[in-house]
């Protein structure tokens, strides 16, 4: 095993049947050189705390794991007075900067110096509409750091909002730089609103960064009646509804994806990687560009055209005319759907490598919508596999290649087997998404990955889940945003997702496709319980 930068690996003293590991480190404090008082927690690829560890005698610790990949948090073990604030090894602010760590069974690895930083806090409170005399309100604050290379902003902590235990709400130990703040109410009581530099805004866009130094106080959160407004994305066709999609991802330039509107397979699993380069997916059929889609190429002007599909998804006449549109046109392709979408995840993320990855049925469009959905949040690739196969090789290949640390199954075992998502996903196993229906496996999968407060957004996308045309182009304008796309029935919204909507905090629901794919109860918020 190769030791990573900052790390480096000591002779084993294990026996060779162990399957444990050792992290040893010693943390440090900002400019002081002294030890502080913190806990250094392992975190597993899927988030999940392994162990816990104090530090001993000059800041130095000492934590067994069994073999796998890590990161470290450095935590005040008081929830109450916190001297220290929550950061990552070796000295981020967030899991997304920080450095991971591998150990092979039987070895030690000593770790280069852990940085902790004094912690930085922001206290407020909220003040209720005029005329209005104190209704309850249960909500969350959040902070949502910037980091200097532009993505998007990182939730790190948060504080409650509930008048009957406290008449303030704070948010502790930061660590100093540049947060987003967003509040929004669990059952949707209140409008989600940002931290706007003197006042809170109900736009996302027109929030302001704050700089948290030491301590911020009367940050007064205005609250405001929700107010939430439904849109509709649609159009005469599936084209005409494609290319509004696309008008709605800001910029011009740089890459467009074209895809078989006809069939939904290379489309799906094109969504995360049109996500992950900022750019538009596009559908065309077989052997034509539907004028409004030329249309739309042409409005963008792109450098680059990735059309995705072999010869009979996209011909190559319609592969010529679209060389006509940019400079750079080329085609990933592969001998069936699957070679496809592994030829995607090689090329987009095999110079950088992925952290995760997401697994769906390939042979259903429902699953793997939802699916693709949370892979382009997560900026992971989807993979797709026949759900009745006991392998998949070539899929678990590419999992290898990339890197990935934690594979989610997405659909039930009868959609999705156990035996071919064991077979893809290896000892990198995380867990399944699923549900009766195709609709409790989106609510369920929307509530873990952006609810109550995983989602900076104040967007939900709505997709209907039973035809495919209109959602096929959302999965890169959702992302834009970081916002979630559900899906829901023709002609009503299930309860569960109504629920997530509510708990979200959205204020605008926005309908990909015109009323004969979501009618009119849909487009009015209406249970289907």
């Amino acid at each position: 095993m190769a030791a990573l930068v900052g790390a480096v690996l000591l002779p084993t003293t294990a026996t060779a049947a162990s399957t444990d590991g050792h992290l040893v480190g010693q943390v440090f404090l900002e400019d002081e050189g002294m030890a502080p008082n913190a806990t250094v927690d392992v975190v597993d690829a899927s988030g999940y705390v392994v162990t816990s560890v104090d530090q001993a005698a000059h800041g130095s610790f000492v934590a067994t794991v069994p073999a796998g990949t890590y990161w470290l948090s450095l935590r005040d073990p008081s929830d109450e007075q916190q001297f220290v604030a929550h950061s990552w090894y070796p000295d981020a602010p967030t899991q997304r900067e920080a450095m991971k760590v591998v150990v092979a069974a039987g070895q030690t690895v000593r770790l280069g110096a852990f940085s902790a930083h004094y912690p930085a806090r922001v206290v407020g409170e909220w003040k209720y509409p005029a005329g209005t005399s104190h209704p309850d309100v249960s909500g969350v604050v959040t902070a949502w750091r910037l980091d200097e290379h532009g993505g998007r902003p990182v939730l790190v902590s948060g504080s409650d909002v509930d008048p009957r235990s406290a008449d303030y709400w704070e948010i502790r130990g930061l660590v100093k730089g540049r947060y987003i703040l967003r509040f929004s109410a669990v059952d949707g009581s209140w409008a989600t609103s940002y931290w706007a530099g003197s006042r809170w805004t109900t736009d996302p866009a027109a929030a302001t960064p704050l700089t948290v130094q030491g301590l911020d106080t009367g940050l007064m959160i205005d609250l405001q009646e929700p107010v939430r407004d439904v849109t509709r994305i649609d159009g005469g066709n599936r084209y005409d509804v494609s290319a509004a999609v696309a008008a709605r991802i800001p910029g011009t330039g740089g890459t467009v994806y074209v895809a078989n509107g006809e069939n939904f397979p290379d489309a799906l699993t094109a969504g995360p990687v049109a996500a992950h380069d900022h750019a538009p997916l596009l559908l065309v059929t077989p052997t034509a560009i539907p004028d409004v889609v030329r249309r739309a190429i042409v409005a963008r002007a792109p450098d680059r055209i990735v059309v995705v599909g072999g010869p009979p998804s996209v011909s190559a006449d319609v592969f010529t005319q679209l060389q006509g549109l940019a400079p750079d046109v080329r085609r990933v392709s592969g001998a069936d759907r699957y070679a496809v979408a592994r030829q995607l995840a090689t090329d987009t993320w095999g110079a950088t490598g992925a952290s995760s990855m997401y697994l769906a049925n390939g042979t259903g469009f429902a699953d793997a919508l939802s699916a693709g959905a949370a892979a382009a949040y997560d900026d992971v690739p989807l993979m797709i596999t026949p759900g009745k196969w006991t392998a998949d090789p070539a899929a678990a290949a590419v999992r290898r290649s990339l890197g990935v640390e934690s594979v989610w199954a997405v659909g039930g075992a009868i959609s999705l087997s156990d035996a071919v998502a064991h077979d893809v996903a290896g000892d990198k196993w995380s867990g399944r998404y699923e549900g009766a229906t195709r609709f409790d496996v989106s609510a369920n999968l929307s509530w873990d990955v952006f609810a109550p407060f995983g989602g900076y957004s104040d967007t939900v996308y709505v997709a209907v889940g039973t035809k495919f045309p209109d959602a096929l182009s959302g999965t890169p304008l959702a992302a834009v945003s970081g916002s979630p796309l559900v899906i829901v029935k023709p002609g009503c919204i299930p309860e569960d997702t109504l629920d997530f909507i509510d708990s979200f905090g959205a204020n605008h629901v926005v309908l990909l496709g015109g009323p004969a794919s979501l009618d009119g109860n849909v487009a009015a918020l209406r249970s289907c319980g």
